[in-house]
C-alpha cells in the first residue's frame, strides 16, 4: 500500500512539473513573439550610410569583378561566372559590446529570393586587396568601426536574369541593389 501512494505522489509531481514546463515555454514564446517581427528593411546604395538599431553601415562598394586580389594572392571566377565584389563599413552604435556572431554579415539574393553564400577564397583574395580591418573572434566595442569585404560568384546567366541584391543581417536588415551589368 505504502508502495502505492509513494508511486502516485511521483507520477503527480512530474506532472506538476511537466505542466508548469509547459506554461513557462508558453509565457516565454508570447513574451518573446514580438521580438521576432522584423521591421522594413532599409534600402542603400553605394556611397550611403544608414542606421540600424545597433549599426551605422556605409556600402563603400558594390561591383561585378573578373578577378579579385593583387598579384601574389588573387582568384578568377569559374567559366561563366562573375564576382559581386562588396565593401561595406560597420560601427557600433549602442552602449554594449557586440560580440562577433551578433555583427552584420552579407547575403547574396536572387531574383525568386534564394540566398548565396560568400565565396571564402574570394573574399580573402578581395581582403588582400583591398583594406580592411574587420575583427575576428573578438567584440565591436561601442563607438567603434570596421570595414570589410564579402564576394560572391554567380553564372553571368543567372545575374542578367533579373533583379539581384545584397542582403546585409541587422535589425532591420539592409538591401542593397546590385547595380544593372550592360
Amino acid at each position: 500500500m505504502a508502495e502505492k501512494k509513494k508511486r502516485g505522489c511521483i507520477a503527480r509531481t512530474f506532472l506538476l512539473l511537466t505542466a508548469a514546463v509547459v506554461v513557462l515555454v508558453i509565457i516565454v514564446s508570447i513574451a518573446s513573439s514580438g521580438e521576432s517581427e522584423q521591421a522594413e528593411p532599409i534600402t542603400a546604395r553605394r556611397g550611403e550610410m544608414v542606421q540600424t538599431k545597433r549599426f551605422e553601415i556605409s556600402i563603400q562598394k558594390l561591383e561585378m569583378r573578373d578577378e579579385v586580389g593583387n598579384d601574389f594572392f588573387n582568384s578568377s571566377p569559374a567559366e561563366g561566372g562573375v564576382y559581386v565584389a562588396l565593401k561595406y563599413k560597420y560601427k557600433n552604435i549602442s552602449d554594449e559590446p557586440i560580440g562577433s556572431f551578433s555583427t552584420p554579415s552579407a547575403e547574396l539574393v536572387g531574383p525568386n529570393s534564394t540566398g548565396y553564400s560568400r565565396d571564402s577564397g574570394a573574399s580573402s583574395s578581395f581582403a588582400v586587396e583591398t583594406e580592411i580591418d574587420q575583427k575576428i573572434l573578438s567584440d565591436l566595442n561601442p563607438g567603434i568601426a570596421v570595414t570589410t569585404v564579402d564576394v560572391f560568384e554567380i553564372s553571368k546567366e543567372q545575374i542578367s536574369s533579373g533583379q539581384w541584391h545584397i542582403e546585409i543581417s541587422s535589425t532591420p536588415k539592409v538591401v542593397v541593389p546590385l547595380p544593372v551589368k550592360s
